[in-house]
């Protein structure tokens, strides 16, 4: 069951999502069954307005600057409404088991486990919040839940600024989950660990046919990988660039030094990786013996423009590693007018995602 919603019917479906400081908004419309990119792109903002959970800390700042947005943008302007994914980072999730009551009704049971559950385990900051929750398995005592729950204040907060800007927003999703909901399409019982490497983070989640198993968020994007070459070679950013798009992580640069530095930088990534499929993965089906295993790894974000970023982390954790492909998924549409390159699709996967999870509405 999903309460994330305040969606309208609209022709045009634009959807906006946060990296770090960056935001990122796509806009596509269906045409005869096909899908046309009609406009994206970024806003970079300072630290000071957005910070690296995505949480909006200037609002007067975010607001101007979303106002030159609408005007230099003729898809904004023209809308005034749009998608919102949040960032995982807003987000908590846990895993718990829902007792049968009766004679009440099931939502109204599980919402009020949640709220006993979030007192006990002194999580006051979500008593007021907006949830997502998905059954895992209904059993002979109750039922087995993901719980996805985001502050409601930071929503409302998100809501005012954007509606101060002259958009409304109709439909609010978290980030993995609408990856999850829009791209894929794996056998009953496996998993696939979404790996979103960006500019200066990475969210590597651990997703069971599209419910959001584990999630972590970790100091790792390509600037860390542009500053390692920077200093391990003594050169400009410029030149850094160049060599990364050229090597990237493939043993073919002559200096094995510089690819020993790079794995190191690298290092936590699939080390985490490792450890979501080890001690998570299973956790929350272990009480009724049910089993699934990780069937591959998909990379999508800033990351994908990295040279051979697949092959490193396949050769890490031994799992099949792809890039996402944005467009094979399960929205029931014909493909798309690509005016968007498909290493740009990746980039903007998670507004590009929401964006046709509306389209499909």
């Amino acid at each position: 069951m999903n309460f994330f919603s305040w969606f309208t019917k609209q022709k045009t479906k634009t959807a906006i999502s946060f990296d770090h400081n960056i935001l990122r908004y796509v806009a596509v419309e269906k045409k005869d069954n096909v899908i046309d990119i009609v406009d994206y792109g970024s806003l970079v903002f300072d630290e000071s307005v957005i910070d690296q959970r995505g949480t909006i800390v200037d609002g007067f700042a975010f607001v101007q600057k979303m106002k030159e947005l609408c005007l230099l943008e003729k898809t904004f302007h023209k809308l005034r409404t749009v998608n919102v994914v949040i960032p995982d980072a807003q987000a908590v999730l846990f895993h718990t088991h829902v007792v049968k009551e009766q004679p009440k009704e099931m939502n109204d049971v599980i919402i009020d486990h949640i709220k006993t559950y979030l007192q006990a385990h002194n999580l006051l900051s979500y008593l007021e919040y907006v949830c997502e929750y998905d059954i895992i398995q209904e059993t002979d005592f109750g039922y087995d839940l993901h719980v996805t729950l985001v502050p409601k204040m930071y929503i409302d907060h998100l809501k005012r600024l954007l509606k101060q800007v002259g958009i409304t927003v109709r439909h609010i999703e978290t980030a993995h989950h609408s990856i999850a909901s829009a791209c894929t399409a794996v056998p009953a019982g496996s998993a696939y660990v979404s790996v979103m490497m960006g500019t200066y983070t990475t969210t590597i989640a651990l997703i069971h046919e599209d419910h959001l198993v584990s999630q972590e968020r970790i100091n790792l994007g390509t600037e860390h990988l542009l500053k390692t070459i920077q200093a391990y070679l003594s050169i400009d950013r410029e030149t850094a660039q160049r060599i990364l798009g050229k090597y990237g992580l493939l043993g073919t640069h002559p200096d094995t030094g510089l690819l020993g530095e790079l794995n190191l930088a690298m290092a936590p990534l699939w080390r985490t990786i490792d450890r979501q499929i080890i001690e998570h993965g299973q956790r929350p089906y272990k009480i009724f013996g049910h089993r699934f295993t990780v069937s591959h790894i998909m990379v999508y974000g800033d990351g994908v423009t990295i040279k051979g970023l697949p092959v490193f982390l396949e050769h890490k954790t031994n799992v099949p590693t792809a890039v996402l492909d944005i467009w094979q998924g399960r929205h029931d549409i014909r493909a798309p007018i690509m005016r968007m390159p498909a290493q740009e699709a990746c980039v903007y996967a998670e507004a590009l995602s929401l964006a046709l999870v509306c389209l499909g509405e």
